[in-house]
């Protein structure tokens, strides 16, 4: 297991003892931790499609927002 990282938890109520060691009423079970994120995991074309999403919900927004403003104007 070299290389896992891996958290113990307690089924039951923890206590701490008179010398700072955690005691666990119950049984003691260790848990795999997912890695860390990477940034370097992420594929760049896919950042940029996400990027470019994210972009064109906020500039449909913007264009929108225009287009409303000019037909109230003209309105009044």
């Amino acid at each position: 297991m070299s290389g896992t990282r891996v958290v113990f938890s307690c089924d039951g109520d923890y206590t701490v003892t008179g010398d700072g060691a955690v005691a666990c009423a119950g049984t003691w079970m260790a848990q795999v931790m997912p890695a860390p994120f990477d940034i370097s995991q992420i594929d760049p074309a896919v950042w940029w499609g996400h990027f470019g999403a994210g972009f064109m919900i906020i500039a449909s927004f913007f264009v929108m927002g225009r287009k409303i403003k000019a037909i109230i104007g003209v309105v009044k």
